[in-house]
């Protein structure tokens, strides 16, 4: 059964003309079952029964699926794409590069905003921009044909991001080992992770490398003596 409407839209395109046999009856539960789940018409349940007493089902159910295909996910994109989007917005919360608004609450400030940036400033900002751009545009969700181009955004950001903060902690040196920096970059480093995971598990739902990990491995640093 397929679980997305372009991989239904390539079946149905790629079906003999035999509106009448086994091969279309399993097509049309695919719809039925794309169909119910989508919010596209409103009660999918109704839409469903409307297009089956149509006397041209197979040909409106053709219609309908090329018109959803471009702008629907797939139910394996879905099940990764809450998690990406919370993987992501919490790696925003790592790459502020000022002291969280009082309205944030108790939330500590993230490595970048407690180290001196320098000529990363201008890059560690517009990265933090465009993670919020893509953390938008995932939990709408976008239209699945955007889902290029917002990777594309993800790609970006991240490349730009993982080397601003690898020159911040070269800078830093014996005081990345001390607090408050040194909580700060582990809680860089488990949000970079994180979204390592979700970009994978994303990847891996989409059957293709959209969303690139970005090596959050920082050099290894020794504990402090307690």
């Amino acid at each position: 059964m397929a679980t997305g409407w372009q991989e239904l839209l390539e079946q149905m395109r790629a079906a003999s003309n035999d509106v009448h046999g086994k091969e279309w009856d399993g097509l049309w539960k695919s719809f039925a079952f794309l169909m119910v789940r989508s919010t596209a018409f409103g009660d999918g349940h109704a839409m469903v029964a409307y297009v089956e007493h149509d006397p041209t089902k197979y040909a409106l159910a053709l219609l309908l699926t090329a018109l959803l295909a471009p702008t629907e996910w797939p139910v394996e994109w879905e099940a990764q794409r809450p998690e990406l989007v919370r993987a992501l917005a919490e790696l925003r919360r790592q790459t502020r590069s000022s002291e969280p608004t009082a309205n944030a609450g108790r939330e500590p400030p993230s490595f970048f905003a407690l180290v001196e940036l320098g000529p990363d400033k201008a890059t560690v900002e517009i990265g933090h921009r465009v993670l919020a751009t893509a953390v938008d545009l995932l939990g709408t969700p976008c239209r699945r044909d955007q889902v290029p181009t917002v990777a594309d955004l993800c790609n970006l950001a991240t490349s730009r991001l993982g080397a601003a903060y690898q020159r911040a902690l070269a800078r830093q040196g014996e005081l990345a080992m001390r607090e408050p920096l040194l909580a700060a970059h582990l809680r860089y480093r488990v949000a970079a992770l994180r979204y390592d995971d979700a970009a994978l598990a994303m990847n891996d739902a989409i059957g293709s490398v959209l969303f690139h990990p970005f090596d959050a491995a920082a050099p290894q640093l020794a504990l402090p003596e307690s």
